[in-house]
């Protein structure tokens, strides 16, 4: 209909429509249907064949009741402008309670930290009055860690962050009266104390990874718990599988012949380990060196023979001081939070797994130097005047003394070297090389905690690696505007620092003796 007479409201369309359903059961059942509906159209009320939408229903009801609908607007608008007006009031009054909340919240949180500040101000100074009381009990810096890890345990039971915090600031207290090395022995000692379930966590995730290199770092860290333990190890197996995955790795058959050095075969056993290095390393004279320190009668001298002349010379300082830190940091174990702390207090701009690895190195096993000593000990060696085993032992100490790598083999070398040499142009060269070293431990012992804090720990650790402890020393003074050299007229706060063993045990004596 609506088509045909747009005019025709929509109501009447559908009872029009209604009416002329061709079924007769789906009309109007009876007149009286039909005629109400019409009544309800004329009244403008919606039919019953059909059902307005809301707007609709609205606007007839407004067209029936415009009085009524007036006074419902004028009552709405009234209800809407008090309850925006009660609303307004209401968020004002609500954020005001909020703001005060916040404000006494904030306020019982500085209350809270003020009292935790107090009590772990408390603590460190508690932690250094025990240690400056007792401190005539403790006869090693392990002796420290392990009072400073029971008296934590026992003042904190169970709260390592706490334990953690207070260990920080008394290493704080530490470092900022240039003790930062002693914060290293007591960060060590530590270690020590609480590292053991560290280092077992990062030995089962090296085991894992199952590759030559993973399995030798883990042999290394299981050298550490096990030095001082009588039950039988995983030392032995481990390099034993590194040493089966890859028979010519060099640095496994170093780490066998060194750290298996005065333990028990049931613990360690990797037969001929020194030779096997030789085998894999020919033209290594330090690898020869380790051979002659492990062998007996000729064989020692013979190994001693070929480490003079072999064409290259080079230690395994930097191989053995970056597998710590590749183990370490390759595992992804966090370090104990009684180390973590600490160790970014020691170097705030490196990762605490570096220095952890750092700290690790510290335990360094090293080949059986006596047993060197021994063989070119002008004092302690006949075999000393027979041909060429003086010149195989002053060559293997002028080679250790000039290898860039670990001080220590630079330190024995030119100790070798001296005795062989007494009085000589050699010699002196040999003592101006101990000088040195001498020199740069006073310089880095001068520098203040800021200054060390400051000086990248990864450029000291790469320049380790790469150029030797010695040049890494000379670089951090040369850094901080000191001399790489000792000045002309420097002398050593130490006077027996520059001495031979031989020589210090003399001066003391002769000290003793003219002593009041």
């Amino acid at each position: 209909v609506r088509e045909l007479a747009p005019q025709v409201g929509a109501d009447l369309e559908a009872v029009v429509a209604r009416c002329l359903e061709l079924e007769p059961k789906h009309r109007y059942p009876s007149v009286r249907a039909l005629m109400e509906d019409l009544r309800r159209l004329r009244s403008g009320l919606p039919v019953s064949v059909r059902r307005p939408g809301p707007l609709e229903r609205m606007q007839r009801w407004l067209a029936r009741e415009p009085r009524l609908a007036v006074a419902a607007g004028v009552a709405f608008v009234a209800i809407a402008a008090g309850g925006s007006i009660a609303f307004a009031q209401w968020r004002e009054a609500e954020a005001a309670r909020i703001q005060a909340v916040i404000e006494r919240d904030a306020a019982e949180a500085a209350r809270a930290a003020e009292r935790l500040e107090r009590q772990r101000a408390e603590d460190t100074a508690a932690l250094g009055a025990r240690l400056y009381t007792e401190h005539s009990r403790f006869k090693t810096t392990n002796d420290v860690a392990a009072e400073v890890v029971r008296w934590l345990r026992e003042r904190m039971p169970g709260d390592e962050g706490s334990q953690a915090v207070v260990l920080t600031r008394f290493a704080e207290a530490l470092g900022s009266n240039h003790a930062r090395n002693s914060v290293y022995e007591v960060l060590f000692a530590v270690l020590e104390q609480t590292g053991g379930e560290y280092r077992r966590r990062v030995i089962d995730r090296l085991r894992e990874m199952a590759t030559p290199d993973s399995m030798i770092h883990a042999a290394m860290l299981a050298w550490r718990d096990e030095q001082k333990s009588e039950a039988p190890g995983q030392l032995g197996a481990l390099l034993s599988e590194a040493l089966t995955m890859q028979p010519d790795h060099a640095f496994g058959w170093y780490v066998a012949s060194t750290y298996c050095n005065g333990v028990r075969a049931d613990r360690c056993a990797v037969p001929d380990a020194a030779r096997r290095l030789t085998e894999a390393d020919p033209d290594n004279g330090y690898a020869w060196t380790v051979r002659a320190m492990a062998a007996t009668d000729d064989d020692a001298y013979a190994a001693l023979h070929q480490a003079s002349e072999a064409p290259r010379f080079e230690d395994f300082f930097g191989a053995s001081y970056a597998a710590y830190a590749e183990a370490i940091e390759s595992a992804g174990v966090p370090p104990p939070p009684l180390v973590a702390g600490p160790a970014r207090v020691l170097a705030p701009n490196a990762s605490v797994e570096e220095t952890t690895a750092q700290l690790e190195a510290w335990a360094l096993p090293m080949p059986q130097f006596q047993r060197l000593i021994d063989l070119c000990h002008p004092d302690r060696n006949t075999r000393l005047h027979e041909p060429g085993v003086r010149a195989d032992c002053e060559s293997v100490g002028l080679r250790l003394a000039g290898v860039k790598g670990g001080l220590i083999h630079n330190m024995i070398g030119s100790a070798m070297v001296r005795r062989l040499n007494p009085g000589t142009p050699l010699a002196a060269e040999m003592r101006a090389l101990r000088a040195r070293y001498v020199y740069l431990s006073e310089v880095q012992e001068g520098l203040s905690r800021e200054q060390l804090m400051s000086y990248p720990n990864r450029r000291l650790y790469q320049d380790m690696i790469e150029l030797g402890e010695m040049e890494a020393m000379a670089r951090m003074a040369v850094h901080f505007g000191f001399s790489g050299e000792p000045p002309a007229n420097w002398q050593p706060k130490d006077p027996t620092a520059l001495m031979l063993g031989d020589e210090r045990e003399a001066y003391r004596k002769q000290q003793e003796t003219h002593a009041p």
